[in-house]
């Protein structure tokens, strides 16, 4: 799906089978200099899936690939895995943003995601399977003495939830990562 976002961003800068240098986009004003990374990365990712290519005379966007549509993707993945819906809504405002963050460059951005953000950082499958192996881990260390306790998964919650905050991920999830002593 990010392979298919990219792809629909970057046919706003450039031209399908033609032939293109960053260095070329940027000169025109099609590409932010600071976006380069960026346009670079996601050639990259293109190429991977078939959809873009680079030769001596450089990158090619190529209009034969398997690359699915992003919106086909998104709504696939949000009837088959509805928890992911943080995760899909970022793609999504990513999705729109992006011709604008290559042409225009980087930015901060103009909208608080904090509920989305929120919900990515607590609740997300992602984000509890990476916290649960951060604590696997740290589980496996000895008692280190009182600022870690047996193996700190407490110091990983946010502010106030080691005391019964109101963190809903918190208050489901059964932390329990102690160690031998």
């Amino acid at each position: 799906m990010i392979a298919s976002v990219a792809y629909q961003a970057l046919l706003a800068a450039t031209e399908l089978e033609s032939a293109f240098t960053i260095d070329e986009l940027i000169a025109a004003g099609t590409v932010a200099s600071d976006a380069a990374s960026l346009v670079e990365q996601s050639l990259r990712l293109l190429m991977r899936f078939g959809a873009a290519r680079e030769d001596r005379e450089g990158w090619r966007l190529l209009s034969e690939h398997d690359l699915p549509e992003a919106g086909d993707v998104w709504r696939l993945l949000l009837g088959e895995a509805p928890e992911l819906v943080a995760e899909l809504a970022l793609v999504a405002a990513a999705a729109e943003e992006l011709p604008r963050i290559i042409t225009g460059g980087l930015r901060p951005s103009d909208l608080s995601p904090l509920p989305m953000v929120e919900h990515l950082l607590h609740a997300s499958p992602v984000s509890a399977a990476g916290i649960d192996l951060i604590c696997a881990a740290l589980g496996g260390l000895p008692r280190l003495g009182p600022t870690i306790g047996h193996c700190g998964c407490s110091n990983l919650a946010p502010p106030g939830a080691q005391r019964g905050g109101s963190s809903r991920f918190w208050r489901n999830r059964a932390w329990h990562c102690a160690t031998t002593r």
